[in-house]
């Protein structure tokens, strides 16, 4: 669970989530893995003083991150 300041808790990351996502053509793994996780990335930086788009920012560098780390 999130801190309270956050207003949620952490989605459940389920593993079979994970194994779609290093399949380039479940595109809608993607879909479900960022719409899971950019709203808690976003918020987490908005709380660290983030300004809005430095936030969008983060939250693509962090997906990107990801991706990276699953190809390999």
């Amino acid at each position: 669970m999130l801190p309270a300041w956050t207003g949620s808790t952490v989605p459940e990351t389920r593993l079979s989530l994970l194994a779609r996502l290093s399949s380039p053509e479940d595109q809608d793994a993607w879909v479900d893995f960022v719409a899971l996780y950019s709203p808690v990335i976003f918020r987490t930086a908005r709380y660290l003083g983030l300004e809005p788009n430095d936030a969008d920012d983060l939250v693509q560098q962090a997906l990107m991150a990801v991706s990276r780390a699953l190809q390999q």
